[in-house]
């Protein structure tokens, strides 16, 4: 295994739950709608939204896609947790641009806590 790019990121659980609260738009912005049904179905939503949010961060810090135009597309990385497993997906241009720099399997885990949640995200080289 090569590996393309490491990323980190934290959460400020609070600030996530206050967010998630106050309005859709943040929701609709950052997660797919699995994503969101998986999060509302959550014992605790504002951890599995902060996880997510720490997760997806995390993975776009491991791309490392140079020149990206714009706003990143937050919903084209969707993170699956499978039980123990988190699978990451790749859709749309995101995906594309992920292919093309050679990037393979990517490699993901978070940590959440009342106040922080923590992620690490690991891109493969093909």
């Amino acid at each position: 295994m090569s590996i393309h790019g490491i990323g980190i990121d934290a959460a400020d659980v609070p600030r996530i739950s206050r967010l998630q609260r106050s309005s859709g738009g943040f929701v609709r912005h950052w997660f797919t709608r699995d994503e969101i049904a998986r999060c509302d179905a959550a014992e605790r939503p504002e951890l599995a939204y902060a996880g997510r949010f720490a997760a997806k961060e995390a993975v776009w810090k491991a791309l490392r896609l140079e020149g990206w135009p714009g706003a990143v597309p937050w919903r084209l990385i969707a993170i699956r947790d499978e039980g123990v497993r988190v699978r990451v997906e790749l859709a749309g241009e995101v995906a594309t641009r992920a292919a093309d720099a050679g990037i393979g399997p990517i490699q993901v885990d978070w940590l959440v806590a009342d106040s922080v949640a923590v992620a690490v995200a690991i891109a493969e080289s093909r």
